[in-house]
């Protein structure tokens, strides 16, 4: 054999040996984001009871903004768990949908809600995958081990804190099985689901949009709860994100905490 190509082969099968475990070396980060906020409850809605799966309710012009700071910990490759802390501004009327001609429902609302929750993410297409491409080596002989792209599922939990404050636009007063909390502060369980996709700047920097949906507990984050109830608040978190990797040391530690 050609001792010219059987030293490309090892040194090609020893640096993917290397780089197939590179994720090792920026097993954390740190994030931060601004997005959208939207709610699904009581009060808003569509102009017709036939909702659609819910697709009816989403109205651009109660779109509000979010914000997101996050930390996480990458467990193998396609791995990772997050600990998020997001705000969401949320708003919502009667006025327009087919709420407004019901006796005593003609409510608006608005909401500030802060959610401390954990996340754990998997990754079908992983940024630090090689290209299944001929061109391997870089023009400084490195291999290409780098990916543009990456996009991930995630769930978890977390807790909510929110403050509803709720309007009866015809001042009428609040009918048998209709209750009303406005102006306090309320604390619930989420439960957050979703997508995300990352798109690799360079080897420490990533921008990236993340949309979920959050499940609670709770009637009451537009502050109003009715014996027709039949579902738990839902909201969602669409945002834009950049992360920062940090280096990790030898013994599995932070770069920025080594002395």
């Amino acid at each position: 054999m050609n001792l010219k190509l059987l030293f490309i082969n090892l040194f090609v099968l020893s640096s993917l040996t290397i780089y197939s475990q590179q994720w090792k070396l920026y097993r954390y980060d740190v994030s931060g984001g601004l997005g959208t906020a939207n709610y699904f409850g009581n009060i808003g809605g569509s102009t017709t009871e036939k909702n659609y799966l819910g697709l009816a309710d989403f109205k651009f012009l109660e779109t509000r903004p979010s914000l997101n700071l996050g930390i996480g910990y990458k467990l193998k490759k396609e791995m990772k768990v997050k600990l998020n802390l997001n705000y969401g501004y949320f708003v919502g009327t009667d006025v327009g949908t087919f709420r407004e001609s019901e006796v005593g429902h003609n409510y608006s609302f608005h909401t500030s809600l802060f959610e401390l929750s954990g996340q754990y993410e998997y990754y079908f297409l992983t940024e630090d995958r090689r290209r299944r491409s001929s061109a391997m080596v870089r023009r400084r002989g490195q291999i290409n081990n780098f990916m543009q792209f990456a996009a991930y599922g995630f769930a978890g939990a977390g807790g909510i804190y929110f403050i509803p404050d709720v309007k009866q636009n015809d001042n009428l007063p609040t009918l048998p099985g209709r209750t009303v909390k406005s102006g306090t502060g309320l604390y619930s369980i989420a439960f957050p689901i979703g997508l995300g996709v990352k798109m690799s700047i360079n080897r420490k920097w990533n921008v990236g949009y993340e949309l979920g949906g959050r499940w609670t507990l709770t009637r009451y984050i537009d502050g109003l709860s009715t014996n027709a109830t039949r579902h738990n608040d839902i909201y969602y978190f669409g945002t834009f994100n950049i992360t920062y990797k940090i280096r990790t040391s030898r013994k599995g530690y932070p770069m920025f905490l080594r002395r």
